[in-house]
């Protein structure tokens, strides 16, 4: 029996306690195991999904993660239902990996592209560390050096100034010369292997670190060694030609001086003056070929002659000659180089026009002006001798005149494929033209 004092009431118990709530406890357990069993479903289920659309994407995206890290581009990560959030970083992710992809792609082509370049190059392409040792040579350096093979090089040379360069202090030289001027272009001595040695051409570059230290040298080879033996022999060869042409040149005009002296004493024992006269004319001929052979012998250059050069030591010889030391020359001259088969018919003409004005303009006084001018213009060349003599009479036509000077002019002129015309100079004297055009081929003339 129970007192409840509050309301004064007695409640007897006619059961035990465990009968009564035995089976209200049965009840609570069925409705909490029940509940249990329903909320472990909910979270297996939530861990499900949980499990398919977020774990699985993260970690398809992880392993994508890793195999680009690994330079692995084949899949990408699948897309994802039902998180925005994941969903956009996935497309982000294979946007990304497509880009990322192409460029490997484009670097792998570029890079292949460049082997194939470095490997079937015919110049020798290396790689030298600032050290002296050896990085890299493709196949053509590696036959340069003298190697089966680019890797016995690289094993070879780990001291490029002591095992390779022929000069001490070359290769020291050369990288002063990257550090301080850039890239350079130079020609070096090597030891091959076996021992030969051999002329290189090569064009170098230093590569520097951000400190801006040398890191290594990247060079081009070409082996020149039979370019520059032939180079030699071509070299010897053109010395032997012009010690050949200067010998030639030097017999024809020692060959013409012997002619020119003996007509000088043949004309000393002519006791007609015109046939003396004669015989002087034909040695002073002679004397002008001479002459030019004289100036291609002195001259470094067998192929022409200057004609203002010949021109000014034609005239003092002819004054010389003559005795007409009072005539004023006034020479207004250009450099006009001739060829050969120029020069002799210019000189042959200014030696015939220069012999007729000391004849005849300077005969009756003691001295004269005699003015010379040589210049090129468009093309032709001008050789213009004037006097202040008395002048030429004014019926004077140079192809109707007998005299075998004037009859040479005009064939010179005519064989020059030139003109010749005569007037008056400013001073009322003579005055002689001859033009002709410079650039001839080789066929000759009229005669």
């Amino acid at each position: 029996m129970v007192t409840i004092r509050a309301l004064g009431w007695r409640v007897v118990i006619l059961k035990p306690a465990r009968a009564v709530l035995m089976p209200i406890a049965g009840l609570a357990a069925t409705v909490l195991a029940i509940s249990l069993t329903y909320v472990g479903f909910l979270a297996w289920l939530f861990g499900r999904r949980l499990h398919r659309q977020i774990e699985e994407p993260v970690s398809a995206l992880t392993r994508a993660i890793q195999d680009m890290a690994r330079g692995e581009y084949g899949d990408l990560p699948p897309g994802t239902e039902g998180f925005r959030e994941l969903e956009v970083m996935a497309a982000e992710f294979r946007a990304m990996a497509r880009k990322v992809s192409e460029r490997a792609e484009a670097l792998r082509l570029s890079r292949e592209k460049y082997r194939s370049i470095f490997e079937h190059a015919a110049e020798g392409i290396i790689q030298v560390t600032a050290a002296g040792s050896l990085l890299s040579a493709n196949p053509a350096a590696a036959r340069i050096f003298g190697f089966d093979s680019p890797d016995e090089a690289i094993e070879h040379y780990t001291d490029l100034e002591r095992q390779l360069y022929v000069d001490p202090g070359a290769r020291t030289d050369l990288l002063t010369r990257l550090r301080t001027e850039g890239p350079q272009s130079f020609q070096l001595r090597i030891r091959r292997r076996d021992g030969d040695i051999r002329w290189l051409e090569a064009h170098s570059r230093g590569v520097t670190d951000d400190a801006g230290n040398l890191v290594y040298v990247e060079s081009i080879l070409h082996d020149v060694t039979e370019r520059l033996a032939a180079e030699e022999r071509v070299r010897a060869s053109l010395e032997e030609k012009d010690i050949l042409l200067k010998e030639i040149h030097h017999r024809v005009k020692n060959n013409l001086q012997i002619i020119s002296s003996l007509l000088y004493l043949q004309a000393l024992n002519i006791g007609d003056q015109a046939t003396q006269n004669l015989f002087m004319e034909s040695q002073s001929r002679i004397a002008t070929m001479a002459l030019v052979h004289e100036e291609l012998y002195r001259s470094e250059n067998f192929t022409s002659v200057d004609l203002r050069e010949y021109a000014g030591k034609l005239l003092t010889r002819l004054m010389q000659g003559f005795g007409a030391g009072g005539v004023r020359v006034d020479m207004r001259a250009d450099s006009l180089p001739l060829p050969l088969q120029l020069a002799i018919p210019c000189g042959l003409v200014l030696n015939e026009l220069a012999t007729n004005a000391i004849k005849h303009a300077f005969t009756k006084r003691r001295g004269g002006l005699l003015r010379l001018s040589i210049r090129a213009e468009e093309g032709s060349g001008f050789l213009v001798l004037e006097d202040d003599g008395p002048g030429l009479p004014e019926d004077f036509d140079p192809l109707a005149c007998e005299t075998l000077g004037m009859q040479l002019v005009t064939r010179l002129a005519a064989q020059l494929r030139g003109s010749f015309r005569t007037g008056r100079s400013d001073e009322g004297g003579a005055r002689f033209e001859l033009s002709f055009p410079l650039a001839q081929d080789d066929a000759p003339g009229e005669e």
